[in-house]
C-alpha cells in the first residue's frame, strides 16, 4: 500500500480564546493522527498479465466505527529515492493507462472490522502496443464522515480536526514481452537519521517495473569462508519510467564491516520462492 504525501487537513476550527491556550490544547492533539489506520487494502500490488482481464481488491475498515470511503483512479509517480507523490494533472500517457481499468463499486460504507470487495476490470485495445502501463487504486476516507484523528473538546475550546488519509495500489498492465534486468553499483556506509546505513543505486533497465528484496553480506577480508548478514530492504519498487533508485539498508553492526567484500543481492518479489534477479561483489574498505 501507497501512502499519499501531505494528507489534507479537511476542516479546523476553533473558538476564540487566548493564543498561549489555544497551543496547549492543540499540542496533545497531535498524537492521535495515525493511530487508527485510514483502510487496509489487499492484495497490496495487482498485475494484469497474459489473458487475465479481472481480479478482487478487499478494503477493510479496521476501525471502530463505521466508515465511507471515495474509490479512485490516479497517477503516482516516482523519484530518485522510491518517494511517491501524486500527479495533480496526469500526462498522457497516465491517462490512456487509467483509462483501461475499471473498477466498481466507487463508494462503499464499512461496518466497523467489515470489509468489502472491489471488481477491478482491464480492457486492452486492440492494437495496443507491447510495454507495461500503470495506474493506482486509492481510497480514501469521505470528507465529514467520522474519521480517526478527530478530536473535540467542548469546554471552553472547539476543534474539529479531519485528518484524510489517502491510502493506494498500483494496478499495472504487462502487454506483451516485458521485462526487467537490475544492477547495483558500489555500496558505501553512511550516516542517516542517527542510524548506520549502506547506501546503493539500483540501475533498471527494460520495459518492467520492478518489485525487488535487496540484501547485503559482508565476507571479512580475513575470514574469506563467512558471509555474515549486515543489512535488508524488503519490497522496493522501481517504477519502468524511472531508470534506477537510491535505496539504503539499515546496519546494525557497524563494527562488523571492516575490509572485505560485500555481496548486493536483489531477489525478485513477484516470482515464486524469490529468484536472484542481480549480485555484485564490491571491495569494502
Amino acid at each position: 500500500m501507497t501512502p499519499i504525501k501531505n494528507p489534507l487537513i479537511k476542516s479546523f476550527t476553533l473558538f476564540l480564546f487566548p493564543a498561549w491556550m489555544l497551543f496547549s490544547c492543540l499540542l496533545p492533539v497531535s498524537p492521535v493522527f495515525g493511530q487508527d489506520a485510514a483502510v487496509l487494502m489487499a492484495p497490496t500490488r495487482v498485475v494484469f498479465e497474459g489473458r487475465t482481464r479481472a481480479t478482487t481488491v478487499k478494503l477493510i475498515n479496521p476501525n471502530k466505527t463505521p466508515q465511507t470511503y471515495q474509490i479512485s483512479l490516479i497517477s503516482i509517480r516516482m523519484d530518485e529515492y522510491g518517494t511517491r507523490t501524486e500527479v495533480l494533472e496526469p500526462n498522457e500517457a497516465e491517462l490512456f493507462a487509467q483509462s483501461m481499468i475499471q473498477f466498481s463499486p466507487k463508494r462503499a460504507t464499512l461496518a466497523p472490522q467489515g470489509w468489502q470487495t472491489v471488481r477491478v476490470m482491464v480492457r486492452k485495445p486492440a492494437d495496443l502496443p507491447e510495454g507495461e502501463y500503470r495506474a493506482q487504486l486509492k481510497v480514501s476516507p469521505v470528507p465529514g464522515e467520522k474519521t480517526p484523528g478527530s478530536r473535540e473538546n467542548t469546554e471552553n475550546i472547539a476543534i474539529n480536526i479531519d485528518i484524510v488519509f489517502h491510502v493506494s495500489i498500483p494496478i499495472i498492465i504487462r502487454h506483451g514481452k516485458v521485462d526487467a534486468t537490475v544492477a547495483p553499483l558500489a555500496p558505501r556506509l553512511v550516516t542517516r537519521d542517527q542510524g548506520h546505513f549502506l547506501e546503493t543505486r539500483i540501475e533498471r533497465s527494460g520495459a518492467a517495473s520492478v518489485f525487488a528484496d535487496v540484501k547485503a553480506f559482508f565476507t571479512p577480508l580475513d575470514r574469506p569462508g563467512q558471509r555474515i548478514p549486515v543489512g535488508e530492504v524488503k519490497g522496493i519498487s522501481i517504477y519502468a519510467q524511472n531508470p534506477d533508485q537510491t535505496i539504503y539498508l539499515p546496519v546494525k553492526d557497524k563494527e562488523a564491516l571492516t575490509r572485505g567484500k560485500v555481496d548486493i543481492e536483489i531477489t525478485n518479489r513477484e516470482k515464486k520462492d524469490g529468484p536472484v534477479m542481480a549480485l555484485k561483489s564490491f571491495d569494502f574498505n
